[in-house]
């Protein structure tokens, strides 16, 4: 099925010069250097697998068991009933009357992640973890040809972490196609996409299955006359490069099998938030209260990940939805709690309270490594510094909260959460949780 842009061809040099890109690329597409590993309900499996009375049996995990939230991981035997991730707890009843509500365990599901990827690790493949519950394999030369054994022995071992922990792993030449193929069989799948067989594969999908096309985007190729995934992998180089930019680029070079989004990732912004529950706070002591706790995390993030902030945010939002929020650029960049909370405090000073408020967010951003940090020569040295990192040590041996500061200990206490989404984000929390 040949492919042509609405009103017109391009030039005849189009394919040319997406061919001049693809070879001057280091590394050509191999089928077999890419795998993906996607735990299949990692939360609920966990729980199953430390509690014997829940397996074989429909399980929701929640944020708390409330008709007002929904369910953040739902079982193999649950998602048999339609009840999957974010069903409110009262559907979730309703499309399985038998199903086991419990609340989620952070501290449990970071300790078998733990696990997981010393298992992975005893592989000679390159780990690169992408979130809680998924991480991304570079196998070297001389295992290519057997990546499929490879992935059967990485099943193995994750069941020797835990016999109900089950994985569906992708097999190609890219991360993003591996992803992909991690979506075809569920649960325990294992698929190879090979590149030869890559637009009978994009036969199979719509524009949105793919990772990273939102409806807005697909609206957008479809726009320029891309209506289907393999139209879009027939695309000219030049046309996708005119209308999409490097991005453009990118997908060209993506859909083909060449490596583009296993690059290293610069953190912009180290933060925490939360939601003020059951009762939102009402005085500038409650909102402080709980402000300090969101430092205290976020501070163990920033030593984690060896950087230093020079800027905080503070963001409230009240019941109303509406928001307030100030910016504050300090005078020397910082990772200690303490000076964290003091600049929060700082922020919060201009704030007046009269409305209840429901969220409050912290951030410190402008960041820099701690190795580039100079020691003043004249002012007098100050080791707020060294108390935070004897704190973390305590922490990581006896569990967190072991010792928290004054102003927490009548605050309402910040629920210990696993972060999603950005995956280097997640990987300095579970660091900072190790």
């Amino acid at each position: 099925m040949s492919w042509s842009p609405p009103g017109g061809s391009l030039a005849n040099n189009t394919q040319s010069m997406g061919r001049e890109i693809t070879d001057a690329l280091p590394h050509q597409p191999r089928t077999g250097r890419a795998l993906y590993v996607d735990m299949n309900s990692f939360f609920a499996s966990v729980e199953q697998e430390i509690k014997p009375k829940l397996r074989g049996q429909p399980v929701g995990v929640c944020p708390f068991i409330n008709d007002a939230t929904c369910v953040i991981a739902a079982s193999v035997e649950a998602k048999r009933y339609g009840v999957k991730t974010g069903t409110s707890v009262r559907d979730a009843r309703r499309l399985c009357p038998h199903i086991h509500l419990i609340s989620d365990d952070p501290s449990v599901y970071r300790l078998y992640h733990r696990r997981i990827v010393e298992a992975l690790e005893t592989t000679r493949c390159r780990v690169n973890v992408k979130s809680i519950d998924e991480a991304f394999l570079e196998l070297p030369y001389d295992l290519q040809e057997n990546a499929q054994q490879m992935a059967l022995q990485i099943k193995k071992r994750i069941r020797e972490v835990g016999s109900q922990l089950n994985c569906s792993i992708g097999i190609a030449s890219n991360l993003f196609l591996a992803k992909m193929g991690t979506k075809l069989f569920k649960p325990n799948g294992l698929v190879e996409i090979r590149t030869e067989d890559l637009e009978a594969y994009y036969a199979l999908l719509s524009l949105t299955d793919l990772y990273g096309i939102s409806w807005r985007m697909a609206r957008r190729l479809e726009a320029i006359g891309i209506k289907t995934p393999v139209a879009f992998y027939q695309a000219p180089y030049a046309l996708l490069k005119r209308y999409f930019g490097v991005n453009g680029e990118r997908w060209y070079l993506r859909l083909r099998g060449y490596e583009v989004d296993n690059r290293p990732t610069t953190r912009r912004i180290i933060g925490h938030q939360t939601t003020v529950v059951p009762d939102p706070a009402t005085t500038r002591s409650e909102v402080l209260g709980v402000a300090s706790q969101l430092c205290y995390k976020a501070a163990v993030r920033l030593r984690a990940a060896a950087l230093a902030a020079q800027s905080i945010h503070v963001a409230l939002r009240f019941t109303d939805r509406s928001y307030w929020s100030r910016t504050l650029r300090t005078h020397a960049p910082f990772w200690d709690s303490r000076t964290f909370f003091t600049h929060t405090a700082t922020v919060l000073a201009a704030w007046t309270p009269q409305k209840p408020v429901r969220l409050i967010s912290v951030s410190g951003f402008d960041l820099l490594p701690q190795s580039a940090l100079t020691m003043p020569l004249f002012d007098p040295p100050t080791h707020p510094e060294q108390l935070s990192r004897a704190i973390d040590e305590i922490e990581a041996r006896f569990g967190r909260h072991t010792i928290a500061p004054a102003n927490q200990l009548l605050s309402t206490r910040v629920t210990d959460r696993v972060g999603f989404g950005n995956a280097g984000q997640v990987a300095v929390e579970l660091k900072a949780s190790a």
